[in-house]
């Protein structure tokens, strides 16, 4: 079951939350205990858990930000670079001739 309550076990099979039936003491101890067991078998401490896993979970929200924002006066720099041509390297056109290893 997925609950905004959980966000390091989101979908969780193992934890049932009965809305409406479960008091909030209920709730906290099953929350507990599933990160107390994934903290154990992990061999870790919990407090470690789930700072780890507050930092993967932050590091794939930033990741995931499709968003740029350039400052304006940044702007005139960022389009001039961007409509420069490109750098002649030879390596890269002597890598793009050769024939991948896989198709050989």
């Amino acid at each position: 079951m997925c609950t905004p309550t959980l966000p390091l076990a989101r979908c969780a099979p193992t934890l049932v939350l009965r809305q409406g039936l479960t008091g909030r003491n209920e709730r906290s101890a099953e929350e507990r205990a599933l990160l107390e067991a994934a903290s154990s078998g992990s061999r870790t401490s919990l407090s470690d858990l789930i700072r780890r896993k507050a930092l993967e979970a932050a590091e794939m929200e930033v990741l995931e930000r499709n968003i740029v924002t350039i400052q304006a006066k940044d702007w005139e720099a960022f389009e001039s670079w961007v409509r420069r041509p490109p750098k002649v390297v030879p390596a890269r056109r002597k890598l793009a001739r050769r024939i991948p290893t896989w198709q050989a």
